[in-house]
C-alpha cells in the first residue's frame, strides 16, 4: 500500500475543500479514502473521486462502495473523521449482485408490483426528503434484479408515512394510467386500531374533507375546495382500551381514515396530529391488509392481503 500521486490514479485532482486526507492504492482496481471531517457519504464520493451525483449514485447501488469494511448503499449515510472509504471498481463487472435491501413484492410479473410498505417509510419523496423512499428503494430492486434493462417503478396511489400496507407499482406510465382510470375497481381494506370501545358496530362516514392550514384534512360544509369522502368501517374486536376495525374505502384522500375516525371520536392510536393521546409508537395503528383490482392486461382479478405487522399484534396484546 502507498499514497498514490494524481497521476498514478489517473483521476482529476480533488477540490482543495475535498473532505479525505489522502487515497490509498489497495489493488489496481480498489482505492481507499480517509475522511477528514463529518460529511454525507454521497458529496464526500463526489468530490474525493470526483463524480457527477448521478454517477456516484450508481457506484453505492452496485455496491462499490465500503465504510469501515461494511458495504453502504444509502447517499445519506453520515461519515466521521477518521473513516475508511474504499471504493472497490471491480465490483462493476460482477454480473449479478443480490439485492440486499427492504423490498420484497409480494406480487410481480412484467406490468406491474405490489409491495408491503413497513411502517416510517414515505412512498413518494417530498422538498424535505427526497433520497430514501418507498419509490426509491424499490427503483434500486428493479435496477438489481433487471440489471439489463432500464425499468422504473411508477406509484398508482400512496399511504403514508406511519401507514404500513399493500401499495401498487406499474412499471410503465402507461399502465400506471391504465390502473389509475380504473381505480373506482379497485377494493381497499385497511385494520384500523382506535382508541376506546367504537360504536357502533359497523356504517359509513360521510364527509366533505378539506385541508385546513395547519396541514389537517378537516370535515367542512360542501363547497368547490372540499372532496367527498366516504369511509365504509366495521368493528372486529373491542374492549374498553381499544377497538380493531376493517376499514373499507370508498373514496381515496388524503389521511381520510385517519381524519374521519378522529372526528368520529376514536383517533387511531399513535396518531398525535388526529388527537391521540398514545404516543410512544413511532408509527400509527393503520394497516392496509387488503387490495384487489383487476389486471391491466390479463383482466384476471387478483385478491392480495397482508396480515397485521407483529409490532401492532403486539400492542394489543398489551393493551387487552
Amino acid at each position: 500500500m502507498f499514497l498514490a500521486s494524481k497521476r498514478l490514479m489517473g483521476i482529476a485532482a480533488p477540490p482543495m475543500h475535498c473532505s479525505c486526507v489522502g487515497v490509498i492504492i489497495l489493488k489496481s482496481d480498489m482505492l481507499r479514502y480517509i475522511v477528514k471531517q463529518p460529511s454525507a457519504l454521497i458529496d464526500f464520493l463526489i468530490q474525493a473521486i470526483p463524480a457527477k451525483r448521478s454517477s456516484v449514485k450508481k457506484l453505492l447501488q452496485s455496491h462499490c462502495i465500503q465504510v469501515n469494511n461494511s458495504v453502504i448503499t444509502k447517499a445519506t449515510h453520515l461519515l466521521q473523521a477518521g473513516d475508511n472509504v474504499i471504493y472497490d471498481k471491480q465490483t462493476l463487472s460482477l454480473k449479478k449482485i443480490p439485492y440486499q435491501g427492504l423490498i420484497h413484492p409480494i406480487f410481480e410479473d412484467e406490468y406491474i408490483i405490489v409491495v408491503d410498505k413497513p411502517a416510517g417509510i414515505l412512498t413518494i419523496g417530498t422538498e424535505k426528503e427526497k433520497i430514501y423512499t418507498l419509490y426509491s428503494e424499490l427503483n434500486e430492486y428493479l435496477r438489481f434484479k433487471y440489471s439489463d434493462k432500464k425499468l422504473y417503478a411508477y406509484s398508482v396511489h400512496r399511504l403514508d408515512r406511519e401507514t404500513s400496507g399493500l401499495i401498487l407499482f406499474a412499471k410503465s406510465k402507461e399502465i400506471k394510467t391504465t390502473m389509475m382510470n380504473n381505480w373506482k375497481q379497485f377494493t381497499k381494506k385497511y385494520l384500523a386500531i382506535v382508541e376506546g370501545k367504537f360504536h357502533p358496530s359497523s356504517g359509513s362516514i360521510i364527509s366533505y374533507l378539506k385541508e385546513n392550514p395547519f396541514l389537517k384534512m378537516q370535515s367542512v360544509p360542501e363547497h368547490q375546495h372540499s372532496k367527498r369522502s366516504v369511509t365504509h368501517f366495521k368493528c372486529i374486536n373491542a374492549n374498553e382500551n381499544f377497538s380493531l376495525l376493517e376499514i373499507t374505502l370508498e373514496t381515496g384522500r388524503k389521511n381520510q381514515i385517519r381524519a374521519h375516525l378522529s372526528e368520529k371520536g376514536f383517533p387511531i392510536i399513535g396518531d398525535k396530529k388526529y388527537g391521540s393521546n398514545i404516543n410512544n409508537m413511532k408509527r400509527i395503528g393503520l394497516h392496509a391488509h387488503h387490495l384487489q383490482f383487476i389486471h391491466p392486461v390479463t383482466q384476471k382479478t387478483i385478491t392480495l392481503n397482508s396480515p397485521l405487522p407483529n409490532d401492532l399484534k403486539r400492542f394489543i396484546q398489551v393493551l387487552s
